[in-house]
């Protein structure tokens, strides 16, 4: 199978050569057929600078700041690849983690959300996490336990079917919802989370706390549309 690996990055230049180098090493060591592409959010610091020096590695760069889950969609849209990786740029996923993704692939698995071990986040980014997967599961029946981690993998038939229409706020809810919509098969991954060595989250304690209505109502906005899908007509 081929595979194209997309890191989405915003303010990452301290972290993503290592980032690219380490990705492209685990490609070569399994003898994968795999093609490495940088996603930018219009990052205002050197990380397109430093993406570029790595060869071998493509580069999506954004002028105006689209959002995280714009670049998500955009790159279910834009790979021609039979198995598509979406991982955060920040350094804090292992691109290893993609052996076991990849066999959950070879058992039928469309789509594969990780599910971090342990989270090494600050406590109100893993507090807020808790409580809306928590809340997600109820009530959409399953069990899935870390929708918003940053690391992602699906067949190009879960790209071809999959909609994101909302690109302002967390995009993992409503990739599992449109997954289940369409009767795509969705499982979890194990992974491993790194502490962020380098750079900042653009989700501080203000942000996360300014959202938190926003995304419950998005839940309800989905379940809604999820209960209508499933009716029978």
């Amino acid at each position: 199978m081929n595979l194209e690996i997309f890191f989405l990055t915003y303010n990452e230049g301290e972290s993503i050569v290592k980032v690219l180098e380490n990705a492209k090493r685990h490609v070569e060591t399994r003898k994968l057929d795999a093609k490495i592409t940088v996603i930018d959010n219009a990052s205002t610091d050197n990380t397109r600078e430093f993406a570029k020096k790595v060869a071998g590695v493509g580069l999506i760069a954004h002028e105006k700041n689209m959002g995280y889950a714009y670049s998500v969609k955009e790159a279910l849209e834009v790979s021609k690849a039979g198995v598509i990786a979406v991982i955060d740029g920040d350094g804090q996923n292992e691109v290893r983690d993609l052996d076991g993704a990849l066999r959950l692939v070879g058992q039928g698995f469309d789509v594969i959300i990780g599910s971090r071990i342990v989270r090494m986040d600050p406590w109100h980014r893993n507090l807020l996490s808790v409580g809306h997967n928590i809340i997600f599961r109820m009530l959409f029946d399953t069990r899935l336990d870390d929708i918003d981690c940053g690391f992602k993998v699906f067949t190009s038939t879960a790209a071809k079917k999959i909609r994101i229409e909302y690109t302002d706020l967390i995009v993992g809810p409503e990739l599992v919802v449109r997954s289940m919509e369409q009767g795509l098969k969705v499982t979890q991954v194990k992974v491993t989370h790194y502490k962020r060595e380098k750079g900042s989250s653009m989700f501080g304690v203000g942000k996360l706390l300014a959202i938190i209505p926003k995304i419950l109502f998005r839940y309800l906005v989905l379940r809604l549309r999820f209960k209508k899908a499933k009716s029978p007509a």
